[in-house]
């Protein structure tokens, strides 16, 4: 990690060979992306209908997927140190946020719970607060003088639940991304898979603070719902968000998309071309 693991190896014996190969960047994608940004890999998911709504207009959205695409985000909960959504999805869907497979791949490890939530609406009753308190953190952003909040926030902890306090957001009426992120790293949240809702999604895609995404399309039309994405700014294809390793795939009805946002890579490789330089001339 620190430039000189390969010396050291080879001064003890060991033969090196080094590879530069994407594959092997992302076999630990988490970590090298800490390295790179100093933030956590972030994870985008979205099971989407062909018009691109992730909810109907009335807020449901059970169920928009098959249970083929249901077991396999479960699976994709399996794999990373957190789960992400923000206060809407909590209140509309009431979910725990953890891994539920068959017997056979069980694990009594369960990824943290995280919620964006600005004015900690989450409510005591929920779930989330009732069942995993200890697993839970809620991300607000306390302006000086809200007396509500911090009693909200009392009413939390007392519960159990972690409340993170990004003070960052100034006078924006949501939870700044990029800090909080930074301040989940802190608690050793290297790896988070998002589930929504749009608003918090569109913030992590607008500042560029995600990594990787995969969506879920099924072949149904919703009409008026809510999107995926809500405006990135973009007024030209130009100026378009771009992906990088595109995938298709399907799963039961539907059809899965999977990328990288483009520049991950080269971010990642960037933050140790350096080591990766000397180790080779080393070499």
């Amino acid at each position: 990690v620190r430039g000189d693991g390969v010396a050291q190896l080879r001064a003890a014996g060991v033969d090196v060979d080094v590879a530069d190969d994407p594959r092997c960047w992302e076999l630990n994608a988490a970590f090298n992306t800490s390295l790179a940004v100093g933030r956590p890999f972030v994870h985008l998911k979205g099971a989407m209908s062909l018009d691109g709504r992730i909810a109907a207009a009335g807020g449901a959205s059970k169920w928009i997927t098959d249970d083929a695409a249901r077991r396999e985000v479960h699976s994709l909960r399996r794999r990373v140190d957190a789960v992400a959504v923000g206060i809407g999805t909590v209140l509309a869907d009431d979910s725990l946020l953890t891994v539920r497979l068959d017997c056979a791949q069980r694990t009594e490890r369960q990824p943290t719970a995280v919620v964006f939530d600005t004015h900690l609406r989450i409510p005591l009753a929920s779930r989330l607060v009732r069942e995993r308190p200890d697993e839970l953190i809620v991300l607000g952003a306390n302006r000086p003088g809200e007396v509500r909040w911090k009693t909200r926030a009392e009413a939390l902890e007392e519960a159990g639940v972690r409340v993170i306090d990004v003070r960052d957001a100034g006078e924006g009426r949501s939870v700044p991304v990029e800090p909080a992120l930074r301040m989940l790293l802190g608690h050793g949240i290297g790896s988070i898979l998002v589930e929504g809702g749009s608003s918090l999604t569109t913030s992590l895609i607008s500042s560029s603070s995600f990594d990787r995404v995969t969506l879920y399309v099924a072949p149904i039309l919703m009409g008026n719902g809510v999107p995926f994405v809500g405006d990135l700014g973009v007024r030209d294809p130009a100026g378009a968000v771009r992906f990088e390793r595109v995938r298709w795939r399907a799963v039961g009805d539907q059809q899965v998309f999977e990328a990288d946002r483009a520049g991950w890579l080269d971010a990642v490789r960037g933050c140790l071309s350096k080591e990766m330089h000397d180790v080779h001339r080393a070499g």
